[in-house]
Formats: structure tokens, sequence, C-alpha cells
């Protein structure tokens, strides 16, 4: 009964040394400082009273997937809009 579990434990660590460099590539990366914009050289979007007009958008893949097609939309200033898909 230890067996098994004593068995998933060495596997666990196993994995784990196997995949270490990915796992320290991943910690530097994390680890590095983001890159601050420019905040000086652009200008502010005051554009809370307006409305942002989609009229007619598709996409679609590079092998002729469509995902959206003549999609049509206002959003109005002020609102936060997301559209997400299956994947999130």
């Amino acid at each position: 009964m230890l067996t098994p579990t004593i068995k998933k434990i060495t596997e666990g660590f196993n994995n784990l040394s196997k995949y270490w460099t990915h796992i320290e590539k991943l910690w530097s990366f994390i680890d590095e400082a983001p890159m601050a914009p420019n905040i000086n050289s652009g200008s502010l979007f005051e554009g809370k009273d307006h409305t942002i007009t989609l009229s007619k958008i598709s996409f679609s893949y590079d092998n002729g997937e469509t995902i959206v097609s003549d999609l049509s939309l206002a959003i109005d200033g002020g609102t936060k809009v997301a559209l997400v898909g299956p994947s999130g």
C-alpha cells in the first residue's frame, strides 16, 4: 500500500528534475523587470464620452478557419468589452 505512494513521489521528482532547466528559464523570464513604456511621448485618450463602432469585422486563421464573421458592435465610452473564445 505504501509502495504505490512512494513510486508516485519518485516519479514526481524524476519529472521535476527532467524539466528543471525549463522551469529555471521560466522563472528567469518572470523575474525580468518589465519594460516601462515612455509615457511622456504619447497623449492621453479622453474618449469616455464617445462611442467606438466596429462594422463588419471578420477574423480567420491562416488555414481558412473563420472564427468571426461580419461582427458589428458599438462600445459606449467608459465601458469595457472582452471577446473570449473557448480557450479563454
